[in-house]
This record gives structure tokens, sequence and C-alpha cells, in this order.
């Protein structure tokens, strides 16, 4: 369980990291997601592991990276407790806002222990405010690419005051971490 606390506060920590302590603290929709699976599978030689979500019975096929270390400890069975923290703040930008920026901090299980890892990313970038209406804005990427999305209902206050052709800053944590709990015996 302490890795759970560990990327519950690293998470928590990069979103901080990215306000605005100088001024008024923008809109935050946030949410952390936990999931129970148990492997059915696992491919060691292609690292491919197939598991089901204990709650809905849903199937999934993972691959596991490198990252993902002491792969040859997981066998059919074994219970995977998945803990993703989804975080999203939004800003309006400045004339001078900074270009857009991203960090990603990552770790992994110590040499032996269960597998797991934890890997947190945050993003910035100033995209141009073209619409909104129903949930759904639209905006231009700074690569010109014209995107829509849905508005998490805490932010919509937010989008329904921007005007074509704002900027506005979107800065994007998002978190997740992986821990092993072995199957109970029957």
């Amino acid at each position: 369980m302490k890795f759970a606390y560990a990327v519950t506060t690293a998470a928590m920590l990069a979103l901080a990291a990215c306000s605005n302590l100088a001024g008024p603290r923008p809109p935050v929709s946030e949410q952390l997601i936990t999931a129970t699976a148990t492997i059915d599978s696992v491919n060691k030689t292609d690292r491919i592991v197939q598991l089901h979500d204990d709650q809905t019975g849903q199937a999934y096929t993972v691959y596991a990276n490198d990252g993902i270390k002491n792969l040859d400890q997981l066998t059919a069975g074994d219970v995977v407790v998945v803990e993703y923290y989804d975080a999203t703040a939004v800003s309006m930008a400045t004339a001078d806002s900074p270009e857009a920026s991203a960090a990603m901090v990552a770790g992994e299980a110590p040499k032996g222990a269960l597998p797991g890892g934890i890997a947190v990313q945050t993003e910035t970038i100033v995209v141009e405010f073209l619409s909104y209406s129903d949930g759904i804005a639209t905006f231009r990427t700074p690569d010109g690419l014209t995107r829509r999305t849905a508005v998490k209902p805490e932010l919509q206050d937010f989008a329904s005051k921007a005007h074509r052709g704002d900027m506005i800053q979107v800065t994007m944590t998002e978190a997740v971490a992986i821990s092993i709990a072995k199957a109970p015996t029957t």
C-alpha cells in the first residue's frame, strides 16, 4: 500500500507544481481510479499479459514494455491492482506565456520485488480557443491541428467564458501506478 500512497503523493505534487502560485488557482478536474484484475496468462517472451477486470469481467491484453521490471514473477491467477490518477488543470494564458513543456517522472520496483511501477507525466501547451457548445470545446494546437474535446462539468463555466481567439493554457498531469498482490489461496 505504500506504493499506492507514493503515486498519489507524486501526482499531487506534480499537479501542484503546475499551478500558478502568484494568482488564482485554475479550474482543476481530478480523479483517482482503482481497479483490480486477475492475470489469465503471461507470455514472457513477447511480454504480453492477458487479464480480466474482476468487477466487470472484461478481458484486456497488455504489452509490458521494457520499463516493467520483474515480469518473470507474474503468473496466471495473480491479482493486479491498478491505480490511475488523472488530473487536468486549465487556465488562461498571458501574452508572454511559456512555450509548450513536458516532464516525465518514472520509478520501478526494485530487483527481486513483485512487479510494479509508477509514471507521472505533465504537459503544458497553449492553444487557440475556437468555440464551446454543449460541453464540447474546439481549439487549435500550436502545430495547427483543430481538435474537439469533451469538457468536464467542473470546467464548463471556464470554457463558456472563453472567446474565439483567446489563448488558453492547458496543463495535463497524468499518473499511473501498478502494484501486484498475490491471488488468494483456495
